[in-house]
């Protein structure tokens, strides 16, 4: 975040320190009931916006060498997401041509430069072609151009990878989804310098917006967060700004306090605040302190259940 952005939030911070106030909206806003119980309004949800809309996939630091991939398969359509030899990401359905087997099984790899089907052991290289296909003799004439894995629309800019899981979908930028405000400002970030660290899956029985609705407000701090965070924090002090469909919100540590009256000689403000950016419609990243956060949450088969894609990262190893 450039330096600029955060004296206008540490001054708008002190404002409502002072004032005892927070950013809020004129009017409430209501949500129906059967937005998280109801199933056809899930399968809306599904086809508008888990499979028309790109969603954040990873960061490029995930996959950092030719031949690095990812699986998924969390909004239906299978997904092999993975480097070329070229450094470019490709990403494609993880099913085979010929049976439709997955054609990667594991979650996480490097180093490869074929994708074999564990079936019949048809092979594509990195770039999805196919380029192997065993007692070929056998099956005749095979369109070896025609049979590549199929292709989803797929986009990486500083330092993030988003996907539309359409097969053979529209394509789009990286810069046209977030829009330029929110584009400079993430790429402020250096995203494609920090270090992976650890992902986790969490699955709980709640619906997938539950967990969204959690992160753009700190009025629960005091409560839920009582013996943690909640001495550390301004409790219900928040800060939002929306950049089209996606947001930030901002909150500030106690700490800031250090800053009155220094704060534009003070290089570094971001050690006094925790910022989260809700990137339509499910990718959420966090910054604070010496670490980056992305939450991807995805609805599960029900209403009532959801799955989590939790991944930590750090500073770049020297």
């Amino acid at each position: 975040m450039k330096h600029t952005t955060q004296l206008g939030l540490t001054e708008r911070f002190f404002a409502h320190i002072d004032q005892r106030t927070t950013d809020s909206t004129a009017a409430q806003t209501l949500n129906e009931v059967r937005a998280y119980t109801d199933v056809e309004h899930l399968a809306q949800e599904r086809a508008l916006l888990f499979r028309a809309q790109p969603l954040l996939a990873a960061l490029s630091c995930q996959l950092p060498n030719p031949g690095d991939f990812l699986t998924g398969d969390r909004t239906g359509i299978p997904l092999l997401l993975t480097r070329a030899a070229d450094g470019t990401v490709r990403a494609f359905m993880n099913v085979c041509r010929h049976r439709g087997a997955r054609i990667e099984a594991s979650a996480t790899g490097c180093a490869r430069k074929l994708f074999s089907c564990p079936y019949h052991a048809w092979s594509y290289n990195l770039d999805g072609a196919l380029v192997g296909v065993p007692d070929a003799v056998s099956f005749g004439a095979v369109a070896h151009g025609e049979r590549g894995l199929v292709p989803l629309p797929v986009a990486e800019r500083h330092g993030m990878i988003f996907v539309r899981h359409t097969p053979r979908g529209a394509p789009f930028t990286v810069d046209d989804l977030l829009g330029a405000d929110l584009s400079a400002e993430l790429a402020a970030y250096d995203l494609a310098g920090w270090h992976h660290f650890e992902t986790r899956t969490l699955d709980y029985a709640m619906n997938w917006k539950g967990v969204i609705d959690t992160f753009p407000e700190v009025y629960h701090f005091g409560k839920l967060h009582r013996t943690s965070i909640a001495s550390i924090f301004y409790d219900n002090l928040a800060l939002f700004d929306a950049f089209g469909p996606h947001l930030r919100m901002s909150a500030v540590r106690r700490s800031i306090e250090t800053a009155r009256g220094r704060a534009a000689d003070t290089a570094d403000l971001l050690v006094h605040m925790a910022h989260v950016y809700v990137l339509f419609p499910n990718g959420i990243l966090v910054r604070q302190g010496e670490q980056f956060e992305t939450w991807r949450v995805y609805p599960g088969a029900t209403p009532d259940s959801c799955r989590m894609v939790v991944s930590m990262f750090t500073p770049a190893l020297a």
